[in-house]
């Protein structure tokens, strides 16, 4: 394929010149993986999903593996298809230069071209290009290649429409490219799912750098750009021998694009993710601490999982945030973290589908366990059954009279409740102050959990800040409860003391 595309297929160039297709490193890249994955699954149809960054040409090999399937093989039907009509005319665009600077006696015979279609009528095979949804795959139909282009931006019934490729190119290829476009989506969950090995795609993630041309020559600035290193670009260096050229690069590309670098040159297939929308958090900032954040062991628990990432210690006063569920498959999961009041560290969490009693026996054993922490529970929804159960196994004092369960105010009369009562106002306030404290640094987040949700923690079509679609966000939640109590003391006889 390699010297078949370089002696006679022809491309534009960005200058718009005709040049010869000679596979640059990032279309090399991808081609090897998907053959490596074959080799390993040899019988198996490849299913491969490719998430890249901009600019890497990876559609156009792409389009050049259909077009030298149905070009130079009997009996076979190409699909190309892609999110916007401008895109199917860019890609269509592609395959017209590719069959018109063909040399004659390599140039299959074609009937008229009609709606996007390349009938190769005496090989007896046909490439097809279009939109997707725009085209129903009924029983019977066969399809040995599906190029899916952009499959992050496509509307309407994705998993219908996947769901009949798939079944159409049973025994064919099938590849989706694609930038990220957020999560939520049928991409970003089945992507997910391929990184945890529960389906049948092979995962390609592409960084910026795998492109050489993502590069600046700096003419002797090196030694600057050396002196001036971040602790996150010593990390790049360390981890993938990045060179002061690529980071001069990066550094540019940053100045222009701000938060959307993380869009449209991801690092990590997670970062890649950031896309569309207005995130909440500080992406920077989050980003950063994803590459730091450590993996402890977890100790796996009925319906969830605890982590520690620090023991209690004697002396050390404690806050902790609880958010709740019902605790049934399909609901969203609950948990509870610690924060130490003094560093702001993360130091234990439990996370999972917990019923409200066992998440409230859970809550007083670990709160207990690190010296009676300051315990905010969310009222809401079904926080009533978690706190009437934390108040039945004896941590339900409210801190106004020295207990270490967080009671909250009604008015001015001075009415009290059990715990953190959410609402508009308290919400935006607890929201803003973890924002503030990552930023600030004066909180030091470890929980992976959390990370990932404020990734996907965004301005909604609401004008409400929430979790995008299919994603969850109690871990913001619990944490920034948590937050909130450390700025909360125990009152003992009129005297502020800490829990």
């Amino acid at each position: 394929m390699f010297t078949y595309s370089e002696k006679f297929l022809k491309i534009r160039s960005k200058t718009a010149q005709l040049i010869p297709l000679k596979a640059n490193t990032v279309q090399c890249v991808v081609h090897l993986r998907k053959e490596a994955w074959k080799k390993i699954n040899p019988g198996r149809s490849l299913r491969a999903l490719i998430l890249k960054a901009r600019q890497g040409g990876v559609t156009t090999w792409e389009q050049a593996l259909s077009f030298h399937r149905c070009a130079t093989r009997p009996y076979q039907h190409a699909v190309t298809l892609a999110h916007t009509a401008d895109s199917v005319e860019k890609i269509y665009e592609m395959v017209r230069l590719f069959y018109r600077y063909l040399p004659p006696l390599l140039r299959p015979h074609m009937k008229r071209e009609n709606r996007r279609v390349h009938n190769f009528d005496r090989l007896n095979s046909q490439f097809y290009v279009g939109s997707a949804g725009s085209v129903a795959f009924g029983r019977g139909t066969t399809i040995q290649r599906a190029h899916c282009s952009e499959v992050a931006f496509w509307t309407g019934d994705v998993q219908d429409t996947m769901a009949g490729i798939l079944e159409a190119a049973a025994q064919g290829e099938v590849v989706c490219e694609t930038t990220a476009n957020g999560t939520g989506g049928w991409f970003h969950q089945t992507w997910t799912e391929a990184e945890q090995g529960a389906n049948e795609w092979c995962p390609i993630f592409i960084p910026w750098w795998v492109d050489p041309t993502n590069t600046i020559l700096l003419h002797g600035a090196g030694a600057e750009i050396r002196e001036t290193l971040t602790d996150h670009e010593k990390d790049l260096i360390n981890r993938h021998r990045l060179t002061t050229g690529q980071l001069a690069w990066r550094r540019d590309k940053l100045r222009s694009l701000k938060q959307l670098f993380a869009q449209e040159y991801p690092e990590t297939a997670t970062e890649a993710f950031l896309s569309s929308g207005t995130c909440f958090f500080n992406l920077a900032i989050i980003s950063a601490l994803m590459q730091q954040a450590p993996d402890p062991a977890k100790k796996h628990l009925p319906g969830g999982y605890e982590v520690r990432w620090e023991p209690p210690q004697k002396g050390v006063q404690y806050a902790a945030g609880c958010d709740t569920s019902e605790g049934l498959p399909g609901c969203d999961r609950s948990g509870v973290g610690l924060l130490r009041k003094d560093t702001g560290a993360c130091v234990a969490a439990l996370h999972g589908l917990f019923s409200p009693r066992v998440l409230a026996d859970h809550c007083v054993r670990i709160c207990r366990e690190y010296n009676n922490a300051l315990l905010g529970v969310e009222r809401e929804n079904h926080g009533h059954a978690v706190i009437q159960k934390i108040q039945d196994l004896g941590y339900g004092q409210s801190h106004y009279m020295g207990g270490s369960l967080f009671y909250h105010k009604l008015g001015r009369e001075g009415t009290t409740r059990p715990g953190w009562h959410t609402n508009a106002e308290t919400r935006a306030i607890m929201l803003d102050r973890m924002a503030e404290a990552l930023e600030e640094g004066t909180i030091l987040m470890r929980d992976r959990e959390f990370l990932s949700e404020a990734l996907s923690f965004r301005l909604q079509p609401s004008g409400k800040f929430e979790a995008d679609q299919g994603t969850h966000d109690d871990a913001v939640i619990k944490w920034s409860i948590a937050n909130m109590m450390r700025q909360h003391h125990t009152v003992t006889a009129g005297v502020l003391t800490h829990s």
